[in-house]
């Protein structure tokens, strides 16, 4: 090929990609969906987002800041996470999910809950500095009223990409979220690789 662009490369790439998924495993496969990697890094935390669990991340700076919650404000940016189902986690199970994302090898200073509960009430460990419309207004950013609940990862520095994208890769793996077999193959675009 002579003048090669970046879509002859995808288009390539995504050929090969559909014809071996097709040949080796019987699966077929329309267009694969596109994501630029501002969209990927602001979406899922991650370069190479895993999108099978479908937690997407809600920024609520705006939303969370400038309150009592002294964590919030002095975090760099807050985000959220609507977790399916996570409105049943017993205590021990959040305990846990707190504890995984303090870790060195993830790094968030730590995790916020908040339930939606099925009569539209909200629980929270924060609801002494939030009340019910700034829960109500987190879990519309986040879109966790139709997905139950959600989690509010905190994330400083250098720290960011992983204490965000992992408790989103860690909450899908324990909980069983992602079907284990499951490919979702995603197209990127805009990716440095300087």
């Amino acid at each position: 090929m002579s003048f090669v662009e970046q879509e002859d490369i995808i288009q390539t790439f995504e050929g090969l990609a559909k014809h071996l998924l097709k040949e080796l495993k019987g699966l077929e496969f329309g267009a694969f969906p596109r994501m630029t990697y501002a969209e990927a890094m602001k979406t899922y935390g991650n370069d190479k987002p895993d999108i099978r669990f479908g937690m997407k991340f809600g920024e609520l700076n705006d939303l969370a800041k400038h309150r009592d919650f002294k964590v919030f404000n002095e975090a760099e940016l807050v985000v959220g996470i609507a977790v399916p189902g996570a409105n049943s986690y017993t205590r021990k199970e959040i305990d846990a999910l707190v504890e995984w994302v303090k870790r060195p090898q993830i790094g968030a200073s730590g995790l916020v809950y908040v339930k939606c509960n099925e009569d539209g009430s909200f629980k929270s460990s924060v609801d002494k500095f939030y009340n019910e419309d700034d829960l109500k207004a987190w879990a519309e950013r986040t879109d966790a009223k139709s997905r139950g609940s959600y989690l509010y990862p905190l994330r400083q520095g250098q720290q960011s990409t992983r204490a965000t994208q992992r408790p989103t890769y860690g909450t899908g793996r324990a909980f069983g979220l992602a079907q284990s077999r499951c490919i979702c193959p995603t197209m990127g675009s805009g990716f440095s690789f300087a």
